[in-house]
């Protein structure tokens, strides 16, 4: 890596990790996951758990389903705080609307009022959010927009040109070459399910944002690095002349 670049930009963020039992997919509990990127050296931790209609399932009143959704993030947040590490509550939302579509849709600048308010009217997809839930505060960014499964939304707040997630091919490359066309956020995600996977993809930040609006504007700047495998790329360097 650049020295003088990693001097700058000295603060290490994860914008993708899930944690079970909210994430059913994950494997290490929130605390177990706070430590995990402790080890690794890693200043703040964006727990984005799914947020999906089959949270809903169970006969779960909204009441409990923003209880138990709320409960892992929670618990990470007290353990960052014994780690001297920032934890920032995140969503992984997928609507139930259309059927089939495995599109996922990651959320920063959100707080536990905005959680509360999303379960208790969530959306049937993306159009009905966009109408319902736009917020200056809240960005949303389409996650791993190019695997096989999914369908790339135009015109969203941004995107994840780069997740890592071994168990699943992104097409990043493809991804990437997307978001070069577009006026949009670039995100990078490690995606954080299984041993091994943790801070392979994160964002290299000049300050450390507080809390989750924090790290949304922040977002919104610019003034980030993406660290993929160790490599820092600038995602909004003009383009080389041939």
């Amino acid at each position: 890596m650049n020295k003088d670049l990693c001097l700058d930009y000295r603060y290490k963020i994860e914008l993708h990790a899930h944690t079970k039992p909210v994430s059913e997919c994950g494997y290490f509990n929130p605390i177990e996951t706070v430590l995990r990127y402790h080890d690794k050296g890693v200043h703040g931790l964006a727990i984005a758990n799914h947020l999906s209609a089959e949270l809903f399932n169970n006969k779960r009143s909204n009441n409990d389903v923003l209880k138990f959704f709320l409960c892992d993030y929670c618990k990470a947040y007290d353990e960052g705080l014994k780690r001297n590490m920032k934890i920032y509550l995140s969503a992984e939302l997928r609507f139930p609307e259309p059927i089939n579509n495995e599109n996922d849709y990651l959320v920063y600048g959100i707080n536990e009022a905005w959680i509360e308010r999303i379960i208790n009217n969530f959306p049937s997809n993306i159009q009905e959010y966009i109408q319902k839930f736009t917020d200056n505060d809240v960005i949303i960014i389409q996650a791993h927009p190019f695997r096989v499964e999914c369908t790339v939304v135009e015109n969203l707040d941004g995107y994840e040109g780069i997740n890592t997630n071994w168990y699943h091919n992104s097409n990043n490359d493809i991804a990437m070459k997307f978001i070069n066309t577009q006026n949009a956020i670039v995100t990078i995600g490690s995606d954080f399910h299984q041993a091994g996977s943790e801070g392979l993809g994160l964002i290299l930040t000049k300050d450390l944002p507080n809390d989750s609006l924090e790290l949304a504007r922040l977002l919104k700047k610019r003034d980030y690095l993406l660290l993929f495998k160790n490599q820092i790329i600038n995602p909004y360097a003009p383009p080389l002349n041939k």
